[in-house]
C-alpha cells in the first residue's frame, strides 16, 4: 500500500489522480520508492519489533520526521489465572495421563474398599497404596505451584518455566 503525506499525518493513497494525472493503482509493483516520491507516495517504513512483555494491538502508520513509518501500538502481555491453570494441567497430564489417571483411580477404590470391608492390605496392596500417594504428592505440588502463580500480581510472563514448578 502507498501513502500521501498530508500535513502530520499518512493516508492511504485511494488511486486517485495526483496533480490531474491518473496513475495505476499497480503502480506500487511497478515504481521504485525514487519513483514514487516526486509523485508524494511512500512505502511505510517496517515497524520495529515488538517489545518484549508486549504484544501488539494495532498497526498504525504515521509520519514520524518526516518518514511514513508503521508503528505498532502495543500493550503489556497479561497472563491470567487461566493460562497457569492450563499449565498445571499440562504438566499433570505429562506425568499421568487422563487413562492413567482414570486406572489410578480405579486401584485407589478398589483399595479402599477393601479396608471398608474390613480387610487389610497384602503386601502388593500396601506398594500399589504407597505408590498412589506418591503420585498425589506430585500432582499436589503442582497445584501448589499453579496457586502460587496464581496469586501474584503480575503473574510472571515466563510462568511455564520450570523454575516455578519444581
Amino acid at each position: 500500500m502507498l501513502y500521501k503525506i498530508e500535513g502530520t499525518k499518512a493516508v492511504m493513497w485511494d488511486g486517485g489522480s495526483i496533480n490531474d494525472v491518473k496513475y495505476p493503482k499497480n503502480i506500487a509493483a511497478l515504481w521504485s520508492d525514487e519513483e514514487l516520491a516526486p509523485l508524494g507516495l511512500y512505502r511505510p517504513v517496517a515497524a520495529d519489533a515488538v517489545p518484549a512483555g508486549m504484544v501488539a494491538t494495532e498497526l498504525q502508520v504515521q509520519v514520524i520526521n518526516g518518514v511514513v513509518t508503521e508503528v505498532n501500538i502495543t500493550q503489556p502481555i497479561v497472563i491470567n489465572a487461566g493460562q497457569v491453570k492450563a499449565e498445571a494441567g499440562r504438566r499433570i497430564e505429562l506425568l499421568f495421563p487422563a487413562w492413567k489417571q482414570r486406572n489410578m483411580n480405579a486401584a485407589a477404590t478398589s483399595l479402599l474398599m477393601t479396608r471398608v470391608a474390613g480387610g487389610s492390605w497384602t503386601a502388593e496392596e500396601q506398594a500399589q497404596a504407597d505408590a498412589l500417594t506418591a503420585a498425589w504428592a506430585l500432582v499436589s505440588s503442582i497445584r501448589t505451584a499453579s496457586d502460587v502463580l496464581e496469586a501474584m500480581d503480575p503473574i510472571p510472563l515466563d510462568y511455564s518455566n520450570d523454575e516455578y514448578w519444581m
